[in-house]
């Protein structure tokens, strides 16, 4: 199945023209669920910081304002399809050497003032889910980081979705604790590197075990799960049935249409009906 080639989202911020990231967005919100996809594992917001760095070309500018501007858009034209967006991957994700484990130290002016706008925006544009990232921010890694999971991202910002982990960048159980809801991709990888060793699956059956042993209380687990299935039926299933239907009876083409937001459910008082 085909799919249009678009720019380099660096190419797609010099333009400086939220409008056309919106068209960005949907364009890949259309053609991904003219597939059947309801997850797509973008965008990213990623501040450019060191020029060497192998994904500078998937994320937008060095610039947080402009960063700011341009994820939100396109969050909005992602979601304006059907798709579901993640944005990542937070947060000071930002350089090559050691990135599986470095230690990003930055004092708080400087996280909320270049690193954490984007994604604010992307949080309040709706972006259904959050990528975190490899590396450690003062100490923690940002997948086991209740200052940025849960502090920041939910308390502060008010992100109903749900956070998922790099590939292989689960840490510890009592991630769930602290703010986590999904281990990716679930399995221990058949093969290791400099750069990526064995990792095991840290939720597979441990966590089973971490839960009968009362280890991780079982409300833990349940708000984990709430917040993954109220945004997937809110936003994924409920879509995907109506793009579904569509896609049958005719080729689907990127348009300004948007399809109707479902009511959300996943506020304290409407969790239990998710389940």
């Amino acid at each position: 199945h085909p799919a249009t080639a678009l720019p380099a989202p660096v190419a797609l911020a010099a333009s400086f023209d939220p409008e056309l990231a919106y068209r960005y967005g949907h364009v890949m919100g259309i053609e991904g669920r003219a597939r059947r996809h309801e997850v797509l594992l973008s965008p990213m917001v990623n501040i450019v910081r060191v020029p060497e760095a192998g994904r500078n070309f998937e994320t937008f500018s060095e610039d947080p304002l402009l960063s700011a501007e341009m994820v939100a858009a396109e969050v909005r034209g992602i979601q304006d399809a059907g798709m579901m967006a993640t944005v990542k991957h937070y947060v000071a994700n930002n350089f090559e050497n050691d990135r599986m484990r470095v230690n990003v130290v930055v004092d708080e002016r400087t996280l909320r003032e270049i690193y954490l706008p984007g994604f604010e925006a992307a949080i309040k544009a709706g972006a259904a889910a959050v990528m975190c990232a490899y590396n450690r921010v003062n100490g923690p890694y940002a997948c086991d980081n209740e200052m940025l999971l849960t502090d920041i991202l939910r308390d502060e910002w008010g992100f109903e979705g749900w956070v998922m982990t790099d590939w292989f960048a689960g840490h510890s159980l009592e991630s769930l604790v602290r703010g986590l809801d999904q281990e990716m991709p679930g399995y221990t990888i058949p093969f290791s590197s400099p750069d990526m060793p064995l990792a095991p699956a840290v939720f597979a059956d441990s966590l089973l075990a971490a839960v009968e042993s009362g280890r991780i209380d079982e409300a833990t687990w349940i708000g984990r799960c709430d917040a993954f299935w109220c945004r997937w039926s809110s936003s994924g299933c409920w879509m995907a049935n109506r793009l579904r239907r569509r896609s049958t009876s005719k080729r689907m083409r990127p348009s300004r249409a948007r399809w109707p937001k479902p009511e959300p459910c996943c506020s304290a008082t409407k969790t239990r009906r998710c389940r």
